[in-house]
Order: structure tokens, then C-alpha cells, then sequence
């Protein structure tokens, strides 16, 4: 029981985190990997009020209101660990696998509400986990998604910091290499000498010089 309540304890710091917007978010990506590693959001005791607070998917767990649930959408929550890679990788797992999952639970209720009476197998109200589709185009949780499952050691090097997902990706044939240049020309010319190597300066050549 005291460990329901301690779950608890982290979820609504992270909700306390996100309602303060800026001012919350240099320690929201740190609770959220908590809540989602120790999957304190699927079950715990809401101290403020004694009500269980289950939930078989994120999605649910997001949009419900504090204090059961965050009073959020699951793209405000991808905004908020952007830069943690640890934490949307994190995020990411979780509503895959909540995808995956798709059980028949309760959502958010009393204890004494969970009588033989009650319909606590009966079907829950579409969560975003299952509507939401997988993430694509250029974002790095699409990225991230992709490492993971195609390239595992690419993955674990991101996770590690040794790497960026873009740089994951470049090296894993996924994305092209970019770079910036000015329009200065002596500077141009020095960044694509250095960028590029000698036949890909010369067909860069004959394309600048054609009709």
C-alpha cells in the first residue's frame, strides 16, 4: 500500500511540473522516465483523495484530469522530453507496447467501487496509445523508433550519449549527412572542400556549370 502512495507522490510532481509550463521543464523529463520505467501511472493510490487509480493505457493516463491523471495530451508530453532522449525513447516503448496490449480494464476508481457488482472488465474509452499512430517522418521519437528495432547498438549508443539520433541515423544509411554553410563565398568554398571529396566537388561543378 505505501508503495501506491509513493508512486503517486512522483506522478504528481510530474503534473506539477507540467501545469508550471517553462518552469517545470528542466526536471519533467526526469520524472517522466521515473513514472514510466517504474510504471507508476498503470496503478497507484492518489493521496489527496485515498481513490485507486488504475489504468491499462498511457494515452488514458494522460488526458485524464489531476489528480488521477496529468490533464494532458500525449503530444504535449512528446514537447516536454524532446530534448532527453532517454525519456522519449521511454515514452516511445511504452506506447508501443500499450498499442500492443489493448486489455479490458478499469479506468479510475475507488477501491470500494471494485465490487463484484461493478463492470470492472467492461470496455474503457478509446486511449490515445491506441488510436495514436507510429511516429514518422523526421521526428527523433520516428527515429529512435527505428533504431531501435532495426539497429539495437545504434540505439544503445544514443541512449549512452555517445551519439545524436541524427548521427545515428546518417551512420546507419537512413538519412543524409547535412551541414551548414555560409554565403560567403571563400567561406563556402573552404566548408565544401572540407565536406565533400574530390568527385563529389567536380560533379558538384558540372551541375553549377550547366545550362
Amino acid at each position: 500500500m505505501k508503495d501506491l502512495v509513493c508512486r503517486d507522490q512522483t506522478v504528481q510532481a510530474l503534473s506539477r511540473s507540467i501545469s508550471r509550463g517553462l518552469g517545470g521543464i528542466s526536471v519533467a523529463p526526469d520524472l517522466l522516465k521515473s513514472v514510466l520505467v517504474t510504471e507508476a501511472w498503470r496503478d497507484r493510490i492518489v493521496e489527496s483523495t485515498g481513490e485507486r487509480a488504475l489504468f491499462d493505457r498511457f494515452g488514458d493516463f494522460v488526458a485524464a484530469p489531476p489528480p488521477g491523471g496529468l490533464g494532458s495530451t500525449i503530444e504535449s508530453i512528446e514537447r516536454i522530453c524532446r530534448e532527453d532522449v532517454q525519456a522519449l525513447s521511454a515514452l516511445d516503448d511504452t506506447l508501443r507496447r500499450c498499442k500492443k496490449r489493448r486489455r479490458r480494464s478499469p479506468n479510475v476508481k475507488q477501491l470500494s467501487m471494485l465490487s463484484e457488482g461493478d463492470d470492472a472488465g467492461g470496455p474503457v474509452s478509446p486511449s490515445e496509445d491506441a488510436s495514436l499512430p507510429a511516429p514518422t517522418g523526421n521526428s527523433r521519437r520516428a527515429g529512435l523508433r527505428r533504431l531501435a528495432k532495426q539497429r539495437p547498438d545504434l540505439h544503445a549508443k544514443v541512449l549512452s550519449g555517445e551519439t545524436s539520433v541524427h548521427a545515428a541515423l546518417v551512420e546507419a544509411g537512413w538519412r543524409a549527412a547535412t551541414f551548414t554553410a555560409s554565403t560567403d563565398l571563400d567561406s563556402l568554398e573552404k566548408t565544401l572542400r572540407q565536406r565533400l571529396d574530390a568527385r563529389a566537388l567536380a560533379d558538384l561543378g558540372n551541375r553549377l556549370m550547366a545550362p
